[in-house]
């Protein structure tokens, strides 16, 4: 009788609200797949979620890490040296998945090396479905690996080519892993990025294995949550974006394939804008005049205008904000700024 893979199930904690965290972890013990583990990392939370995470601590499966508050990737990476199962699930601490998600997705590892699915956005009392996974189940093997390597750069890349749909593909959440490639190739999450880490780490996972499958079964819960690192303000947001354009520097042959850099430039277009948008300068327009002018001179996005790209994979917008970007035309670029500010 074969025995049933066992799924270490890591999940990331920090200041997570009780009935969040509750309800995550009581969607893993309503698992109609018994062989797994949940992993709890407390990254320095607060005290009313540790005493939470103690209280939620009801069976053997369960167990309860501690971290020093240095952020998710440092808290992943603790938690996959501590797993034990031979597949690996992560799960964020405001998600939760349905009971039958393990049941579902595990078997299907038996014939590929990493299968992700599709999710419900929740907010308050509301529900709905991300965009179909069409085709299903979406399968990569060496042939076409590369594509789904450049959704990673941008998640618009199979859509605008191929009219694939891959639910949230950049997300470690909604997939499993198998922790033989995690190991072997010492894949781990960066923990200099404070956005695009889980992008990274899919990177250096995928480039290991030999097949990947994406099925269209709704089956995780994805919180929204208008208070979230990628949402709000913040005055680090420029570090926070060139890093992670550096990171895709060191994995992909920007400036020798004219696809990686299609999507590149994609997401320098996506940077600045987010930039903009998520920029504090307290009101003061000339603060923000300067930031449009001094945000062309990063190398990383110096180095788009360089670049030999497919400009029919841009919308309308991106390529209006791509010759502006270009021409540096830093009182056109200033105006749609604060109609992107106002607007947000």
């Amino acid at each position: 009788m074969s025995i049933e893979p066992k799924v270490s199930i890591i999940v990331p904690v920090h200041d997570t609200p009780k009935e969040y965290l509750e309800e995550c972890v009581n969607s893993v013990l309503r698992q109609t797949y018994q062989n797994w583990e949940l992993i709890l990392i407390n990254d320095h939370s607060n005290a009313v979620t540790e005493c939470t995470l103690v209280n939620l601590k009801i069976d053997s499966r369960i167990s309860l890490i501690a971290n020093n508050g240095r952020g998710v990737s440092s808290t992943r990476n603790v938690g996959i040296k501590h797993t034990t199962g031979s597949l690996i699930m992560f799960l964020d601490s405001d998600d939760w998945i349905n009971p039958e998600t393990l049941y579902k997705m595990v078997p299907l590892m038996v014939n590929t090396d990493l299968v992700g699915w599709n999710h419900y956005y929740n907010e308050d009392k509301k529900q709905w479905k991300r965009h179909v996974i069409n085709n299903s189940p979406v399968v990569y093997e060496l042939y076409n690996m590369s594509n789904l390597l450049l959704d990673m750069i941008t998640p618009e890349f199979d859509v605008r080519y191929n009219g694939v749909y891959l639910g949230a593909v950049r997300g470690v959440w909604g997939k499993l892993y198998k922790r033989e490639y995690i190991e072997r190739f010492k894949i781990r999450f960066e923990e200099n990025l404070k956005i695009g880490e889980d992008a990274c780490f899919n990177v250096d996972y995928i480039r290991n294995i030999k097949k990947a499958s994406f099925y269209n079964f709704y089956l995780n819960h994805y919180r929204v949550d208008n208070g979230s690192a990628n949402r709000r303000r913040r005055d680090d947001i420029v570090e926070i974006r060139i890093n992670l354009l550096r990171e895709y520097l060191s994995r992909f042959p920007i400036g020798e394939d004219i696809n990686a850099n299609t999507c590149y430039v994609r997401e320098v277009l996506s940077c600045v804008m987010n930039c903009i948008k998520k920029m504090e300068f307290g009101g003061s327009n000339i603060r923000f005049k300067e930031f449009i002018q001094n945000i062309f001179e990063y190398d990383s996005i110096a180095l788009a205008n360089s670049l030999k790209v497919d400009n029919g994979f841009y919308s309308v917008q991106e390529r209006i904000i791509k010759e502006l970007i270009t021409k540096k035309s830093t009182e056109t670029m200033t105006l749609i700024g604060c109609i992107l500010r106002h607007g947000s």
